[in-house]
């Protein structure tokens, strides 16, 4: 007798959930899962896309915030620096009107020292010589003399001690009139004065 295979048998399933049909659940077909995912796919993708927005609208508005500060701050630059300007011209004008007034008083100071030397000086007669000045004026750089000597030489002398003195600049000291009156000579010079030395 020879052995012959039979095929394996299995059982059948056997259902054993007693629930009625209407309380079982319902098999969910493929279709809906992938809707599914879809659906939450869809949900959540623009999250990431809204977040970087969110963040670039921070960062944006931090950037206006900050650039409104630095245009203030510009202005308030703007306005000072024409403040400043405005203040270095008053300063400008005011180192200049003191600068004036500083020339000013070294003029005043070497012309009253010239002038009181100068005064000296032409109220120096010749030695041993007669005579008199009668009126002695000033206008600007020059000085008019008039008086007399006794001798037509004295007239010359006078005028040659006027020019050592240096008070007069080179050839400045002129006679313009001489005459002889009543025994005595006459005489008119003019002096140019050398401008006063002032400081630098």
């Amino acid at each position: 007798m020879t052995t012959q295979e039979l095929p394996e048998r299995r059982s059948p399933r056997i259902d054993l959930n007693l629930l009625p049909a209407e309380y079982l659940p319902k098999k969910r077909s493929p279709l809906v899962l992938v809707l599914v995912l879809v659906v939450v796919v869809l949900v959540c993708a623009p999250w990431p896309f809204l977040i970087m927005w969110m963040d670039v609208s921070s960062d944006n508005s931090k950037l206006e915030d900050e650039k409104t500060s630095l245009q203030n701050e510009y202005n308030v630059l703007v306005a000072k620096a024409g403040e400043a300007s405005g203040l270095e011209k008053q300063i400008a004008d005011a180192n200049l009107q003191w600068e004036s007034m500083l020339w000013d008083w070294e003029v005043l100071q070497a012309n009253q020292r010239v002038w009181s030397e100068i005064m000296y000086d032409v109220q120096q007669l010749p030695r041993g010589a007669l005579g008199e000045l009668n009126t002695i004026t000033q206008k600007d750089d020059e000085i008019s003399i008039d008086g007399w000597f006794s001798r037509e030489e004295f007239i010359y002398e006078y005028s040659l001690m006027l020019a050592d003195t240096e008070h007069f600049i080179e050839d400045g000291v002129n006679i313009v009139n001489k005459q002889l009156k009543a025994g005595i000579h006459d005489f008119k010079m003019e002096a140019i004065l050398v401008p006063p030395e002032v400081g630098e």
